[in-house]
């Protein structure tokens, strides 16, 4: 199953022909809004995704599961609440095609103005869509929004927030991304919502380049085409359990080239998108990528390069982190510590020493609970 760019028709909007963001209709005064669930042996927490939609404060939605092709119960589960609330629909893969192509199947089968993504092992707190909605209702010019989340244990034990240190960017922020080679401060699947408008030149999503993951292609798409908002608050909880891609990532050789090919397939993807739809100025360099040149430096750590190569390496990388204009100064300070305290370090030592300073632990909840009531007695 692949997945190709749609042909423009005439219910689509037009794209400004220089860097300008979609113009889009007003919304009605109570939009649908459709969460779009992707699911694959999942039977041990789709229910509870579910549910969280379902108890929502705003009711007007409806939640489309996609199930690609489980061996476990979960359409079973699914069709349980399909039974007791007509909002929920689901929609079955007859084989198993990855991420991208199951939400390609859901936004297909939607219907709302509004679309919000939900991971099937996440669940949504109950203000979610009610501040969704609010925030696209104040700025009827945002075509996209996301807010903060919170990493809970499989439990449901809160570990830490997320984003950590680097605050959101809102607005017409298209120059940023490409001067950035395609960074800003984007969120995971389920902190995701955008307007049907500039989505439907995002869907279908590429299959094969996204099997594991589609969100890449979506949040570093749209902001090319649409302007964003955020929500300062915590709506969602992104559950870390070993099987999804945060819970199970370590700092290893194999994990590190697989971001490095993530990145570089996303900013390659965007690009052939943006050709196909005829939008010029907006292409992504892979070489201005921040990221992209960090985890170069991660790989090289975690493989050995010998010390003098990898100092060069990171006298290289310091004036970009320094003049980069999306992390604040406090991340690119500690962000640099991190970095330079590997290389000393024995190669073995280097990917436990990655894990704990990168990774999501508690450690980092307290410090920002701590400079959250520092810039409160600031204020």
């Amino acid at each position: 199953m692949t997945a190709t760019a749609a042909t423009p028709t005439d219910t689509r909007l037009p794209i400004p022909p220089d860097p300008r963001p979609l113009a889009l209709p007003p919304l009605a005064e109570r939009p649908l809004v459709s969460v779009l669930i992707a699911s694959y042996n999942y039977a041990d927490y789709v229910g509870q995704a579910i549910q969280s939609v379902l108890g929502q404060s705003y009711d007007h939605l409806e939640v489309v599961v996609c199930d690609d092709a489980s061996r476990d119960d979960s359409c079973a589960v699914v069709e349980q609440y399909a039974a007791g609330d007509a909002r929920v629909r689901l929609v079955r893969h007859e084989r198993n095609a990855g991420m991208a192509a199951a939400t390609n199947t859901a936004f297909a089968a939607s219907r709302g103005q509004i679309v919000s993504l939900l991971d099937a092992d996440d669940i949504y707190r109950p203000g979610k869509l009610a501040a969704i909605v609010r925030e696209f209702q104040r700025h009827p010019e945002v075509g996209f929004i996301l807010h903060r989340g919170m990493c809970v244990d499989a439990q449901g034990r809160e570990i830490q927030e997320i984003p950590f240190l680097t605050g959101f960017e809102c607005g017409w922020i298209a120059d940023r991304l490409v001067r950035r080679g395609g960074r800003w401060r984007d969120m995971p699947t389920s902190a995701l919502s955008f307007r049907r408008e500039p989505a439907e030149y995002v869907f279908p999503i590429p299959e094969p380049e996204f099997r594991r993951a589609s969100d890449g292609f979506i949040f570093t798409l749209l902001p090319l085409l649409t302007e964003v908002s955020a929500v300062d608050e915590v709506l969602h909880e992104y559950r870390v359990h070993g099987r999804n891609d945060f819970g199970a990532a370590q700092w290893t050789v194999d994990s590190v080239r697989a971001d490095l090919g993530f990145i570089a397939g996303q900013v390659a993807e965007v690009n052939r998108r943006l050709a196909v739809l005829g939008v010029r100025g907006r292409s992504l360099d892979l070489a201005r990528n921040l990221l992209y040149r960090q985890q170069s430096l991660v790989l090289d750590l975690l493989t050995g390069r010998p010390r003098r190569a990898l100092l060069g390496d990171y006298v290289a990388l310091v004036p970009r982190m320094v003049r980069d204009d999306l992390y604040g100064r406090l991340q690119k300070a500690l962000g640099l510590v991190v970095y330079g305290l590997a290389i000393p370090l024995p190669v073995g030592a280097r990917s436990r020493w990655l894990n704990a300073a990168l990774g999501y632990n508690q450690v980092k909840q307290h410090v920002r609970r701590v400079l959250d009531r520092g810039r409160a007695v600031v204020r």
